[in-house]
């Protein structure tokens, strides 16, 4: 497992560095958010931990960077930031987990552990409606005969929703699912990679994932 380290600070990155490493993970680091960016864009990790405050810039956009670049590595916010609004911000612009600092070095390493594991069980499998098409192996969405760019977190909530075509799911079916983590998610979790895949399909009307109040979702392939 490769791993991306993007924090500013000494202490913390070689504290990193030394804890994954003996975590038999090979690990990268970068201590601003040019040298990050770059080497997410030409290297392959199985994950990336980010910090939001670095010299040169806002974690924030470094990840809203790698994302528009198409790339799909789970990305982990690491911060001093504990407030909502912060985390829901890091979610929206594509990060897959946040964690803040001071941490235990065992969840932050089962944490990695879960964001990396549901990718490399998955087996290829094709779902197809009359307007797209999902690859799993190639982790590949064609909507409307035009190749789509979701993040991790995104293609695994749409994979989940074709799976339960027109069954309405409730929130920790989801997160259990999709998530997969023993902690319980932040309230609104769901609900912000909800928005952000039904923005990408351009599904503003929720007519293909429909809200149902009280309960959760359906979606309606």
């Amino acid at each position: 497992m490769r791993v991306l380290v993007v924090e500013d600070k000494p202490h913390y990155r070689n504290q990193l560095a030394l804890q994954l490493s003996s975590e038999n993970m090979h690990v990268d680091t970068a201590s601003t958010a040019r040298d990050g960016l770059f080497k997410a864009q030409v290297n392959r990790y199985s994950a990336i931990l980010l910090d939001l405050n670095l010299p040169d810039g806002d974690g924030l956009t470094v990840c809203h960077e790698i994302r528009q670049d198409g790339i799909s590595t789970p990305i982990m916010m690491l911060t001093v930031r504990d407030e909502i609004e912060d985390k829901v911000k890091g979610l929206e612009t594509g990060a897959d987990d946040y964690l803040t600092k001071p941490y235990s070095p065992r969840e932050l390493t089962a944490r990695i552990q879960a964001l990396t594991r549901r990718g490399s069980k998955q087996s290829t499998c094709i779902y197809r409606t009359d307007y797209l098409m999902l690859d799993t192996r190639a982790r590949q969405l064609l909507f409307h005969n035009q190749e789509l760019t979701l993040t991790r977190r995104e293609f695994d909530l749409l994979q989940y929703f074709l799976e339960h075509d027109r069954e309405v799911v409730n929130r920790e079916q989801i997160w259990e699912e999709v998530w997969g983590w023993d902690d319980y998610p932040l309230h609104n979790t769901v609900d912000v990679h909800v928005k952000r895949l039904r923005a990408k399909l351009k599904d503003r009307a929720g007519k293909m994932i429909q809200t149902v109040r009280g309960i959760g979702y359906r979606f309606v392939a």
